[in-house]
């Protein structure tokens, strides 16, 4: 789910969208929706947004501050014993390129954005109620 739909579904302000995703301040977020800008949402971002409105029908809203809730995609991974594709995959990523340069050492190692942390502690705590369950979420829209 993009998440400015998700803003404007759940009637939320901006900071407040920053700051379930994990970001420090409103300015990514903003960024999303200026006319005229071509600044995307990262795919974690439409992840998160995706599994926080599935518990968020289900549970009822609840405004979390997402690095209070955050889990490093890596760590994920080694839990649930995923390859860098399936890592990828759940993240909404086309590639493992990315998801790859976390787990690197060395010049070519990156830490995640706020947004994937999020989400890889979204997608545990649901694969640990429902169990695990790959879905390539990039595509969630097109198949709902």
């Amino acid at each position: 789910m993009n998440p400015i739909e998700f803003k404007n579904k759940w009637n939320l302000t901006y900071v407040e969208l920053a700051v379930i995703l994990g970001y420090t301040s409103d300015r990514t977020v903003r960024s999303w929706e200026l006319i005229g800008n071509h600044r995307y949402p990262q795919p974690p971002a439409c992840v998160a947004c995706h599994l926080l409105d599935e518990k968020w029908l289900q549970q009822g809203k609840n405004i979390i501050v997402g690095l209070s809730l955050a889990q490093h995609p890596i760590e994920f991974k080694n839990k649930w014993q995923l390859s860098y594709v399936e890592l990828a995959i759940v993240l909404g990523y086309t590639s493992d390129r990315t998801v790859r340069s976390w787990g690197a050492t060395g010049r070519f190692r990156r830490d995640p954005q706020a947004p994937a942390c999020v989400a890889a502690y979204l997608l545990d705590e649901k694969w640990l109620q429902q169990g695990k369950n790959i879905v390539p979420y990039f595509w969630v829209k097109e198949i709902a």
